[in-house]
């Protein structure tokens, strides 16, 4: 068996919850008199808190200043999110049976320590997890290879090995980045606007899905 090792993104992949971090930041953004059109905003959202916030701010600032802001917007997220979250369909049991084939599993997000626990708290993950990279670990958001690479390091998988999972096209570009085979999940693009990407498959949801086409 090629694979020895499923790698998870989670806003977007686990929990169709970019939904909801949009209605956050557009909250955030008006407490400080901030009104970003999509394309404004689609075109500065992206890597971690330490990068984003700056961004969107539109100016230089310390990571401990850009911490503060982040985690603000993200505690708005929570509040909005929390009676919305759930698994996207057939997740939990595909990292069940993962755990039974054994193929090891990790969670790789841009997402804050504080969120990625709300999140594996709420689904009932933890056990199911090897190993959980988050910003607060690596700074260098996606399409940056590092937490991938990360992930991996920590699985004791090399990269080649290791198959992910992932809804964005800055996480689909890390993790071929870090020489990894990818899944594109359909939550916030459609097929088409994945067919031009070399992939190994693209799923709507993880239900009845064929793991074994994936992990040969």
């Amino acid at each position: 068996m090629m694979i020895q090792a499923v790698i998870f993104d989670m806003d977007g992949t686990l929990v169709d919850s970019m939904p909801f971090h949009r209605q956050a930041w557009k909250l955030f953004l008006q407490r400080y008199g901030m009104h970003l059109t999509d394309e404004e905003f689609n075109e500065k959202n992206h890597g971690t808190l330490f990068q984003v916030v700056p961004r969107l701010f539109g100016r230089t600032m310390t990571d401990a200043e850009a911490w503060q802001l982040g985690l603000e917007k993200e505690a708005l997220f929570r509040d909005i999110y929390t009676p919305h979250l759930q698994a996207i369909a057939g997740a939990v049991e595909l990292l069940q049976h993962l755990r039974r084939l054994p193929i090891k599993t990790a969670l790789a997000t841009a997402a804050d320590h504080l969120n990625t626990n709300f999140t594996i708290e709420a689904l009932g993950i933890r056990h199911l997890l090897d190993a959980v990279v988050t910003a607060t670990e690596v700074k260098e958001g996606k399409p940056n290879p590092a937490v991938y690479l990360r992930a991996a390091q920590l699985l004791q998988v090399e990269p080649q090995h290791c198959l992910v999972f992932e809804d964005s096209f800055s996480g689909i570009a890390a993790a071929q980045a870090a020489g990894m085979r990818v899944v594109a999940i359909t939550t916030g693009h459609t097929a088409q606007a994945f067919s031009h990407l070399n992939l190994a498959g693209i799923i709507s949801n993880y239900a009845g899905i064929n793991l074994a086409e994936y992990l040969s």
